[in-house]
């Protein structure tokens, strides 16, 4: 899914060039497209979103910033790619 809506920073609209997919562990949790800040996790490669994958996992245990989400948001696979419609994956993250 692409991130049509437009994102406002600093009184400005812009579309993220990247984006990660998502899938959760439940079924019953569905994610879109996350936009991939290259500012904040770097060149989108597959070493990058590892990162970025293990680091959010991380943030679920006990603890954690996102602990009262609980394991069913445990992320269980990642694609990276620009942001358009039937965009190759870059990189990839799962189990």
């Amino acid at each position: 899914m692409d991130l049509t809506d437009k994102y406002l920073g600093e009184g400005r609209s812009m579309t993220p060039k990247y984006v990660v997919d998502w899938k959760l562990r439940s079924p019953k949790w569905h994610t879109d497209a996350t936009a991939w800040s290259v500012k904040d996790y770097g060149k989108p490669t597959e070493a990058n979103l590892t990162k970025y994958a293990k680091r959010y996992n991380d943030s679920l245990k006990a603890g954690g910033v996102n602990d009262h989400l609980g394991k069913d948001h445990e992320v269980l696979w990642m694609g990276l790619r620009e942001n358009y419609a039937g965009a190759p994956y870059i990189a990839e993250w799962g189990k």
